[in-house]
């Protein structure tokens, strides 16, 4: 009787309760949390204090608005990898490889956009009509976070970009160039740009593998060759890390005297070539019993 009476724990097992109507009540769904790998990583990122600027611009043009908001994002974390995570973790000769490369795409870039704006121009200019008295319904105030400097070369371009659409426009408007033309010249040049963020990435991506398969990630002291080099003496003479002089009040604790290894059980790196554990057991035979 009394092992009756005993109240039971509710389980996991244990069914919905009822309403009054006969319905059951949904359960109270936990909250998830995040996991995965990522998941740790994502947390570290997101507290790490990283310098930034913010840069406020309109944009006119639909075409130009779509590009900012479809591309930037990608493109600026791609070029914050490229410009700090890569020369940390790669050697030298290979952050300036990447860094070549990604000059040549963004300087390539601007001079499509400046030669395709100055020949429009030139059509306008020649046709008489007056590009820059053209209007748009819906311009849109932009906020571009800036976390290096190739990133305001991005907002730079899409910046250039709007300011080729209202030329364009202005032509098609005045039925200096088709339906056709017009397409043409805006989506060659908004493909351009939207393709820039996954060249970047996969740059960044190949260049993070290759320094793995090579396990080259002891990288050189990025402050040698600047101002912040520790081999520079400082004003008063002394190194950058030169260590402090110590003090009389802070003894030094002895340290204990490794142990030798005996001759009965020499120690043999099994990692180590055969020649080379062959040079250890010599050199552990000759110590003395």
């Amino acid at each position: 009787m009394a092992k009756d009476a005993l109240p039971e724990s509710p389980t996991a097992a244990e069914p919905a309760a009822e309403t009054p109507s006969g319905s059951q009540e949904p359960r109270a769904q936990r909250p998830r949390q995040a996991r995965g790998p990522n998941a740790p990583r994502a947390s570290r990122a997101s507290s790490s204090s990283m310098p930034f600027l913010v840069m406020k611009f309109d944009l006119h043009s639909f075409n130009a608005q779509k590009t900012f908001d479809r591309g930037f994002e990608q493109a600026s974390e791609s070029l914050f990898t490229l410009s700090v995570l890569v020369r940390a973790l790669t050697s030298e000769a290979q952050a300036m490889e990447v860094e070549a490369i990604v000059n040549k795409e963004l300087d390539d870039l601007a001079s499509d956009i400046k030669a395709e704006t100055e020949r429009l121009k030139a059509i306008a200019e020649t046709a008489g009509v007056d590009f820059k008295g053209i209007s748009y319904s819906a311009p849109k105030k932009c906020e571009a976070r800036i976390t290096s400097p190739r990133a305001a070369q991005m907002v730079k371009a899409v910046k250039d970009f709007d300011a080729l659409a209202c030329v364009v426009d202005a032509l098609w408007i005045s039925r200096e160039l088709t339906d056709s033309e017009r397409s043409k010249v805006i989506y060659g040049v908004q493909k351009k740009i939207l393709r820039l963020g996954g060249v970047f990435r996969t740059l960044a991506t190949r260049a993070m593998a290759s320094t793995q398969r090579q396990g080259d990630m002891h990288v050189q002291d990025p402050r040698v060759g600047t101002k912040l080099d520790p081999d520079v003496p400082a004003a008063d003479g002394s190194s950058v890390d030169a260590p402090a002089p110590p003090t009389a009040s802070a003894p030094t604790k002895p340290r204990k005297p490794r142990a030798e290894p005996s001759a009965q059980e020499p120690s043999v790196d099994l990692a180590a070539p055969p020649a080379e554990q062959a040079d250890h057991q010599g050199a552990a035979e000759a110590l003395p019993a």
